[in-house]
Protein backbone atom coordinates (compact mmCIF):
# COMPACT_ATOMS: atom_id res chain seq x y z
CA UNK A 1 0.00 0.00 0.00
CA UNK A 2 1.29 3.48 -0.85
CA UNK A 3 2.38 5.85 1.90
CA UNK A 4 -0.35 8.42 1.17
CA UNK A 5 -3.05 5.75 1.43
CA UNK A 6 -1.63 4.57 4.74
CA UNK A 7 -1.63 8.11 6.15
CA UNK A 8 -5.19 8.63 4.97
CA UNK A 9 -6.39 5.43 6.68
CA UNK A 10 -4.53 6.34 9.87
CA UNK A 11 -6.23 9.74 9.94
CA UNK A 12 -9.60 8.04 9.64
CA UNK A 13 -8.87 6.04 12.79
CA UNK A 14 -9.72 9.13 14.91
CA UNK A 15 -6.91 8.32 17.35
CA UNK A 16 -5.76 11.68 18.78
CA UNK A 17 -2.19 10.49 19.48
CA UNK A 18 -1.87 9.19 15.93
CA UNK A 19 -3.18 12.50 14.55
CA UNK A 20 -0.63 14.49 16.54
CA UNK A 21 2.15 12.15 15.42
CA UNK A 22 1.19 12.48 11.74
CA UNK A 23 1.07 16.27 12.05
CA UNK A 24 4.63 16.23 13.39
CA UNK A 25 5.75 13.95 10.57
CA UNK A 26 4.40 16.37 7.96
CA UNK A 27 6.75 19.07 9.29
CA UNK A 28 9.83 16.98 8.52
CA UNK A 29 11.78 18.20 5.50
CA UNK A 30 12.13 15.18 3.22
CA UNK A 31 15.48 14.35 1.67
CA UNK A 32 15.96 13.25 -1.91
CA UNK A 33 17.33 9.77 -2.57
CA UNK A 34 20.69 11.21 -3.57
CA UNK A 35 20.89 13.38 -0.45
CA UNK A 36 19.97 10.46 1.81
CA UNK A 37 22.62 8.27 0.19
CA UNK A 38 25.19 11.03 0.75
CA UNK A 39 24.32 11.35 4.43
CA UNK A 40 24.50 7.57 4.89
CA UNK A 41 28.17 7.82 3.91
CA UNK A 42 28.84 10.68 6.37
CA UNK A 43 27.64 9.24 9.67
CA UNK A 44 30.60 10.73 11.55
CA UNK A 45 29.45 14.27 10.82
CA UNK A 46 27.47 15.92 13.67
CA UNK A 47 23.69 16.02 13.27
CA UNK A 48 23.62 13.49 10.40
CA UNK A 49 22.15 10.64 12.46
CA UNK A 50 19.30 12.79 13.81
CA UNK A 51 18.45 13.95 10.29
CA UNK A 52 18.45 10.41 8.94
CA UNK A 53 16.30 9.05 11.78
CA UNK A 54 13.63 11.66 11.04
CA UNK A 55 13.69 10.92 7.31
CA UNK A 56 13.27 7.18 7.87
CA UNK A 57 9.99 7.74 9.73
CA UNK A 58 7.82 7.35 6.56
CA UNK A 59 9.50 3.98 5.96
CA UNK A 60 8.91 3.05 9.60
CA UNK A 61 5.24 4.04 9.26
CA UNK A 62 4.76 1.73 6.26
CA UNK A 63 6.36 -1.25 8.02
CA UNK A 64 4.62 -0.57 11.35
CA UNK A 65 1.23 -0.16 9.68
CA UNK A 66 1.55 -3.47 7.82
CA UNK A 67 2.32 -5.25 11.10
CA UNK A 68 -0.34 -3.41 13.12
CA UNK A 69 -3.05 -4.81 10.82
CA UNK A 70 -2.18 -8.30 12.00
CA UNK A 71 -1.62 -7.55 15.68
CA UNK A 72 -3.99 -7.39 18.60
CA UNK A 73 -2.23 -6.00 21.68
CA UNK A 74 0.63 -4.08 20.05
CA UNK A 75 -0.43 -0.60 18.93
CA UNK A 76 0.71 1.20 15.79
CA UNK A 77 2.62 3.85 17.76
CA UNK A 78 4.44 1.18 19.79
CA UNK A 79 5.63 -0.38 16.54
CA UNK A 80 6.70 3.03 15.22
CA UNK A 81 8.66 3.72 18.40
CA UNK A 82 10.41 0.37 18.07
CA UNK A 83 11.25 1.12 14.44
CA UNK A 84 12.80 4.47 15.38
CA UNK A 85 14.93 2.71 18.00
CA UNK A 86 15.99 0.23 15.32
CA UNK A 87 17.20 3.02 13.03
CA UNK A 88 19.04 4.78 15.86
CA UNK A 89 20.81 1.61 16.98
CA UNK A 90 21.77 0.71 13.42
CA UNK A 91 23.22 4.16 12.66
CA UNK A 92 25.08 4.27 15.99
CA UNK A 93 26.53 0.85 15.27
CA UNK A 94 27.96 1.97 11.92
CA UNK A 95 28.98 5.43 13.12
CA UNK A 96 32.57 4.29 13.72
CA UNK A 97 32.75 2.94 10.18
CA UNK A 98 31.18 6.15 8.90
CA UNK A 99 29.01 4.57 6.22
CA UNK A 100 26.00 2.23 5.99
CA UNK A 101 23.67 1.18 3.19
CA UNK A 102 19.96 1.95 2.98
CA UNK A 103 19.24 -1.79 2.73
CA UNK A 104 20.90 -2.44 6.11
CA UNK A 105 18.90 0.31 7.81
CA UNK A 106 15.61 -0.98 6.41
CA UNK A 107 16.47 -4.51 7.54
CA UNK A 108 17.12 -3.15 11.02
CA UNK A 109 13.67 -1.50 11.07
CA UNK A 110 11.97 -4.74 10.06
CA UNK A 111 14.03 -6.76 12.53
CA UNK A 112 13.29 -4.60 15.58
CA UNK A 113 9.57 -4.40 14.81
CA UNK A 114 9.34 -8.16 14.24
CA UNK A 115 11.15 -8.82 17.53
CA UNK A 116 8.60 -6.70 19.38
CA UNK A 117 5.82 -8.63 17.67
CA UNK A 118 7.47 -11.92 18.60
CA UNK A 119 7.93 -10.81 22.21
CA UNK A 120 4.33 -9.68 22.63
CA UNK A 121 2.27 -12.04 20.48
CA UNK A 122 4.33 -15.01 19.36
CA UNK A 123 1.88 -17.95 19.07
CA UNK A 124 4.51 -20.68 19.31
CA UNK A 125 4.24 -22.35 22.69
CA UNK A 126 7.85 -23.58 22.46
CA UNK A 127 9.19 -20.03 22.07
CA UNK A 128 10.62 -18.29 25.12
CA UNK A 129 11.69 -14.73 24.41
CA UNK A 130 15.36 -14.07 25.13
CA UNK A 131 17.34 -11.33 23.36
CA UNK A 132 20.55 -13.37 23.61
CA UNK A 133 19.05 -16.62 22.31
CA UNK A 134 19.79 -17.00 18.57
CA UNK A 135 16.78 -19.32 18.23
CA UNK A 136 14.57 -16.29 18.82
CA UNK A 137 15.39 -14.95 15.39
CA UNK A 138 14.56 -18.29 13.77
CA UNK A 139 11.20 -18.36 15.55
CA UNK A 140 10.71 -14.72 14.61
CA UNK A 141 11.02 -15.58 10.90
CA UNK A 142 8.61 -18.49 11.28
CA UNK A 143 6.08 -16.30 13.07
CA UNK A 144 6.43 -13.68 10.34
CA UNK A 145 5.77 -16.24 7.61
CA UNK A 146 2.76 -17.72 9.43
CA UNK A 147 1.48 -14.23 10.18
CA UNK A 148 1.64 -13.22 6.50
CA UNK A 149 0.28 -16.43 4.99
CA UNK A 150 -2.49 -16.73 7.57
CA UNK A 151 -3.59 -13.10 7.66
CA UNK A 152 -7.18 -12.59 8.70
CA UNK A 153 -9.55 -11.36 5.95
CA UNK A 154 -9.83 -7.85 7.39
CA UNK A 155 -6.04 -7.51 7.17
CA UNK A 156 -5.81 -8.30 3.46
CA UNK A 157 -4.89 -5.61 0.96
CA UNK A 158 -7.46 -3.62 -0.96
CA UNK A 159 -8.91 -5.33 -3.99
CA UNK A 160 -8.97 -8.77 -2.41
CA UNK A 161 -12.16 -10.81 -2.53
CA UNK A 162 -14.36 -10.40 0.54
CA UNK A 163 -14.34 -13.57 2.60
CA UNK A 164 -17.73 -14.60 3.99
CA UNK A 165 -16.32 -17.12 6.47
CA UNK A 166 -15.27 -16.59 10.05
CA UNK A 167 -11.84 -17.67 11.18
CA UNK A 168 -10.08 -18.79 14.35
CA UNK A 169 -6.47 -19.46 15.26
CA UNK A 170 -5.16 -22.56 16.97
CA UNK A 171 -2.44 -22.57 19.65
CA UNK A 172 0.26 -22.51 16.96
CA UNK A 173 -1.17 -19.36 15.40
CA UNK A 174 -2.45 -21.13 12.29
CA UNK A 175 -5.64 -19.69 10.83
CA UNK A 176 -8.53 -22.20 10.70
CA UNK A 177 -11.73 -21.65 8.74
CA UNK A 178 -14.82 -22.12 10.92
CA UNK A 179 -16.82 -24.63 8.89
CA UNK A 180 -17.92 -28.28 9.00
CA UNK A 181 -14.66 -29.44 7.45
CA UNK A 182 -12.71 -28.20 10.51
CA UNK A 183 -15.36 -29.04 13.12
CA UNK A 184 -14.82 -31.61 15.85
CA UNK A 185 -18.40 -32.86 15.36
CA UNK A 186 -18.01 -33.98 11.75
CA UNK A 187 -18.81 -37.62 11.14
CA UNK A 188 -17.11 -39.40 8.23
CA UNK A 189 -17.82 -42.96 9.33
CA UNK A 190 -21.22 -43.45 7.67
CA UNK A 191 -20.30 -42.61 4.08
CA UNK A 192 -17.24 -42.01 1.95
CA UNK A 193 -18.63 -39.29 -0.31
CA UNK A 194 -20.80 -37.47 2.23
CA UNK A 195 -20.26 -35.69 5.52
CA UNK A 196 -22.61 -35.89 8.51
CA UNK A 197 -22.91 -33.87 11.69
CA UNK A 198 -22.73 -36.01 14.84
CA UNK A 199 -24.99 -33.53 16.68
CA UNK A 200 -27.85 -33.15 14.20
CA UNK A 201 -27.31 -36.42 12.32
CA UNK A 202 -27.91 -34.61 9.04
CA UNK A 203 -25.81 -34.55 5.89
CA UNK A 204 -23.81 -31.31 5.70
CA UNK A 205 -21.63 -29.49 3.22
CA UNK A 206 -17.93 -29.08 4.19
CA UNK A 207 -18.31 -25.29 4.03
CA UNK A 208 -21.43 -25.15 6.21
CA UNK A 209 -21.11 -23.75 9.73
CA UNK A 210 -23.35 -23.50 12.80
CA UNK A 211 -23.19 -22.23 16.38
CA UNK A 212 -22.04 -25.66 17.60
CA UNK A 213 -18.73 -25.40 15.70
CA UNK A 214 -15.71 -26.58 17.64
CA UNK A 215 -12.18 -26.91 16.33
CA UNK A 216 -11.23 -30.49 15.51
CA UNK A 217 -8.20 -32.21 17.04
CA UNK A 218 -6.43 -32.25 13.66
CA UNK A 219 -6.80 -28.49 13.34
CA UNK A 220 -5.66 -27.88 16.93
CA UNK A 221 -2.25 -29.44 16.22
CA UNK A 222 -1.83 -27.98 12.72
CA UNK A 223 1.53 -26.25 12.42
CA UNK A 224 2.92 -27.77 15.61
CA UNK A 225 6.73 -27.74 15.56
CA UNK A 226 8.36 -31.07 16.14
Amino acid sequence: MKYKQIVQELRESHDLNVQIFLNDVEKIIKLSGREKKRLLSQLKNPGVIDTLVKNYIPTIIRIAYANSLLMGSVSFLDLVEEGVLGVSKCLDKYKKVGVVSDKVVRASIVGTIKRLVCKKECPFTVCRFNENDPRLYQMNRLWGSYNTKNALPEAKLEGSKVDRFKWARNEQGIRVKMCCASCAHKDLTRAVSKRYCSITGKCVDPLDVCESWEMSDQMKVAGLLQ
